[in-house]
C-alpha cells in the first residue's frame, strides 16, 4: 500500500522544520520544498496525498500555485498555512477548493485534523479514479448487444426488462449502483475533448472520467472528425481558437451539442457563439463543477442523430 504523502511548501526554513517533525510524528511521510517551482520540479505520486501550502512566498505565490494544480490530472487536496492572514484571501482560497486556511501561530491538532480531512479527500477521489477506469476498461469489452444495458450514471436509476445479461454487462450495471427495475439503452455517453494544449486535455479527461462519463481527447479538429467518422460524442468539449481548424470551424460541421471553452474574452465570437446552438460557452479557467454542469445539460438536451458530417444547413433543427 503506497505511503500517504504529505508535500510542505514554505519559505521560511523554521517552519519546514517545525512542521516536518510535527507531520512525520503522526505517520505521514513528509517532503518539503522552499517554493513553488521546486514543488512543481517534483516527479508526480500515485497514492494519497495532500499539500500544507503557504499563502505568501517570493515568485510564485500559494495561491498561484493552487490555481496552476486546479488544472492537474491529480487535484491534490490544499491546506493553507499564512502569517498574514485576511477574510478576502481566505474566502478565495475556499472556494477554489482548500481544505482549510489555518492561520500562524497555529495548534498541532488543528494542522493534523485538516491534513486527515485532506489525505481522507484524495483518498476518496482516488478510489472513484480507479474505479472508473475499471468500469471503461470492461465497458470496451462489451459486445454491442451487451452495450444496450448499459445506461449513464447522470440518468438516475434504470429499470432491466428482457435486456442481455452478460458476465461483463451485470458487473458493470452491478458496479454503478444499479438497483433494478429500467430501460435499455446506449453505453455511458461518450464525451469528446478537443483542445490543443495538452494540459487542458489531461485536466477535463480526468474530471469528465471521474463522473462516470467515457471520453475522448483530441488535440485538432481533424483528428477529432477523424475519429467521428467510426466513433458517436453524446457531447463536444471544444476549445474555440485552435490552430488549422477552429472550434468555430468545426461547429459548422456537426450535430453535436457543443460546450465551448476559450481563454479569450473576445466579444464577436462570444456574440456569434451565443447565437449558434452551442450549449454553453466556459471562460477559463473554470472549475469542474462548471464544466459537469454544462455537460450534463447539453447530454441531456442534445440527443441529436450526428449523422454524415456535413454542413451544419443539412442538420435539421431540433
Amino acid at each position: 500500500m503506497a505511503t500517504t504523502v504529505v508535500f510542505v511548501v514554505d519559505d521560511d526554513p523554521s517552519v519546514r522544520k517545525s512542521l516536518t517533525r510535527v507531520i512525520s510524528a503522526a505517520g505521514y511521510g513528509v517532503e518539503v520544498f522552499a517554493s513553488a517551482r521546486e514543488f512543481l520540479d517534483r516527479v508526480p505520486v500515485s497514492g494519497p496525498c495532500c499539500l500544507v501550502l503557504d499563502v505568501r512566498m517570493p515568485g510564485v505565490t500559494g495561491l498561484d500555485l493552487q490555481s496552476t494544480l486546479a488544472h492537474a490530472v491529480h487535484r491534490i487536496p490544499i491546506v493553507f498555512i499564512t502569517g498574514h492572514g485576511d477574510v478576502a484571501m481566505s474566502v478565495t482560497a475556499m472556494k477554489s477548493g482548500a481544505v482549510d486556511f489555518l492561520t500562524k501561530p497555529f495548534a498541532s491538532k488543528d494542522l493534523l485534523g485538516a491534513i486527515q480531512r485532506a489525505v481522507d479527500r484524495d483518498t476518496r477521489n482516488l478510489g472513484t479514479e480507479a474505479r472508473t477506469e475499471d468500469i471503461q476498461a470492461r465497458a470496451r469489452t462489451l459486445t454491442p448487444r451487451e452495450r444496450q444495458v448499459i445506461a449513464p450514471r447522470t440518468r438516475g436509476p434504470p429499470v432491466l426488462p428482457e435486456c442481455p445479461q452478460g458476465p461483463i454487462a451485470r458487473g458493470l450495471l452491478h458496479d454503478q449502483g444499479r438497483g433494478g427495475g429500467g430501460f435499455c439503452m446506449d453505453a455511458v455517453p461518450v464525451i469528446a475533448i478537443v483542445d490543443d494544449d495538452a494540459s487542458v486535455r489531461r485536466s477535463l479527461l480526468r474530471v469528465v472520467r471521474s463522473a462516470g462519463y467515457t471520453a475522448e481527447a483530441f488535440a485538432s479538429a481533424r483528428a477529432f472528425l477523424e475519429w467521428l467518422s467510426t466513433g458517436h460524442a453524446a457531447c463536444l468539449v471544444l476549445d474555440v481558437q485552435m490552430k488549422e481548424m477552429s472550434g468555430l470551424d468545426l461547429q459548422e460541421r456537426l450535430a453535436v451539442p457543443i460546450v465551448f471553452i476559450t481563454a479569450h474574452d473576445d466579444a464577436p465570437i462570444r456574440a456569434r457563439i451565443e447565437k449558434s446552438r452551442a450549449a454553453a460557452l466556459l471562460r477559463k479557467p473554470f472549475d469542474a463543477a462548471t464544466v459537469l454542469d454544462a455537460i450534463r445539460r447539453a447530454v441531456s438536451n442534445g440527443n441529436v442523430d450526428q449523422g454524415p458530417i456535413g454542413p451544419r444547413a443539412d442538420v435539421g433543427e431540433t
